[in-house]
């Protein structure tokens, strides 16, 4: 009965089953024969199909239209019990988030049972607000959870948990059957009969072949051999090569950044209707904020970006999110934090600084041989590579300002006569430095590397 099926194909299905069928004027009772679809006669003079059923009755067959059926009822007690509970399954189907579950006690007496259970939810997120005044700053923090289920919460208690942690899903519901080898009998094919060629009989005479004369017979042959000829010298053979399946690789773009360890946040006394979300206020703090300018030739070639060093002191860790920057009192940028735990900082950037220009286009590079020399007939050879690159970072506001410069890594140089960065992170280095009012500050970043090669000499006569 998955299908729906009409009460036709439902009966054609009992076959063989007793049944009582109710018509008017008379009650029948027989063995199901099956369901067949006969003409009749419409009032328009058109026929149309009626289903009829065949009931074997008392040793006669009975032919009863469906349409003029007004009840049937099972003889079969099994077969009814087994109608009521694949329409009970039916019914349990229909909400496919809803399974049944079945508890057992062991023990006596009366006592309060508490149950729990786990639901998907959606992943709560967080908004911030930062404050920025002359030597106070504050954050403001919202978790926004949303109710997806069908339950109101009514004064329910919230933990929201904070952090990276590991979860899955591995579908348990479902029966798991161990799959099995198909093994195919071994089959032994029938001997082709053979053909043998005749040889040439050992101690046959062996006499001089003699020419034969020519005859005209023979042109029209060589014609067929030279038109087969011609023939197999059209042959194109194609390359395989086009069919082969080209093999591309799968760069990952993903990369690993730090995972805090986990937190929670309890939020008591919560309501909120079904299909509903809200925003909770998790965090009202303090923090540290060093306002910096922040140059990446990468993201802007010309001008760096407003932003703040943050330093989270609130005690609690700051999950991934948007930042909305409020400068005394006035609407700044909005900018992005990642996971950021207690104790850490985090550069945050929210606008384009229109005052602070960065010229990085002073780049030298000197490819110079160092030292060479030979050992034992190889010769070493020592170069020495570094590039040179020059910041010269422009301040036209009216005071002073501190920038950050991100400056790209090169794989295998070092860093030499340069001053020390204050980060140092897998591919750019991060310098800090004051930009003074109404001057022009510069940067030189220097990069060294030494590679060696070696060439074997070998002994040569020129005459040769």
């Amino acid at each position: 009965i998955t299908n729906n099926p009409s009460l036709a194909d439902l009966l054609n299905q009992l076959r063989g089953a007793r049944i009582s069928v109710q018509s008017p004027g008379e009650r029948v009772t027989g063995t199901i024969l099956g369901v067949e679809s006969r003409r009749k006669a419409a009032n328009a003079g058109e026929a149309i199909a009626v289903p009829t059923l065949d009931l074997f009755s008392a040793g006669t067959i009975r032919a009863i239209e469906l349409p003029s059926v007004t009840g049937l009822s099972l003889e079969d007690p099994q077969l009814e019990d087994e109608l009521t509970k694949a329409l009970a399954a039916l019914s349990q189907a229909r909400d496919q988030d809803k399974k049944p579950v079945t508890i057992d006690f062991s023990g006596t007496g009366e006592r309060q049972v508490r149950i729990g259970y786990v639901v998907e939810a959606p992943v709560w997120k967080t908004s911030y607000r930062l404050l920025l005044g002359e030597k106070h700053h504050q954050l403001q923090g919202w978790a926004i959870v949303e109710n997806q289920t069908e339950s109101d919460w009514n004064n329910v208690s919230l933990s929201l948990v904070s952090g990276r942690p590991i979860s899955f899903v591995m579908d348990l519901y479902q029966p798991l059957y161990a799959t099995r080898p198909t093994v195919v009998p071994r089959l032994f094919a029938g001997l082709h009969p053979q053909l043998y060629a005749s040889g040439v009989p050992s101690g046959a005479d062996s006499v001089p072949m003699q020419p034969v004369p020519e005859r005209r017979a023979g042109a029209a042959n060589s014609q067929i051999r030279i038109r087969g000829a011609n023939q197999l010298s059209e042959v194109v053979v194609t390359s395989l090569a086009a069919a082969d399946e080209i093999d591309e690789t799968v760069r990952p773009v993903a990369q690993g950044s730090d995972l805090g360890e986990l937190f929670e946040y309890s939020v008591g006394n919560v309501t909120l209707p079904r299909q509903k979300s809200a925003m909770l206020p998790i965090i009202v703090d303090s923090v540290g904020v060093d306002r910096v300018s922040i140059y990446n030739p990468a993201v802007l070639p010309r001008n760096a970006l407003t932003g703040v060093r943050l330093t989270n002191s609130t005690g609690k860790l700051l999950l991934q999110g948007p930042i909305t920057v409020i400068d005394r009192n006035t609407y700044a940028g909005d900018a992005r934090i990642d996971d950021v735990p207690t104790g850490q900082q985090r550069l945050l950037s929210y606008g384009i600084d229109l005052q602070l220009t960065v010229d990085a286009t002073q780049d030298y590079h000197v490819d110079r041989l160092v030292t060479g020399r030979i050992v034992k007939g190889v010769l070493e050879l020592e170069t020495r590579q570094l590039y040179t690159r020059t910041y010269t970072a422009h301040n036209t506001s009216e005071h002073d300002k501190t920038l950050v410069i991100e400056h790209g890594r090169r794989g295998g140089f070092k860093l030499v006569d340069t001053e020390k960065p204050i980060e140092t992170l897998t591919n750019l280095y991060r310098f800090q430095g004051n930009a003074p009012a109404g001057k022009v500050a510069t940067l030189t970043v220097r990069e060294e590397s030494i590679s060696s090669a070696s060439f074997a000499l070998l002994g040569a006569d020129l005459g040769q």
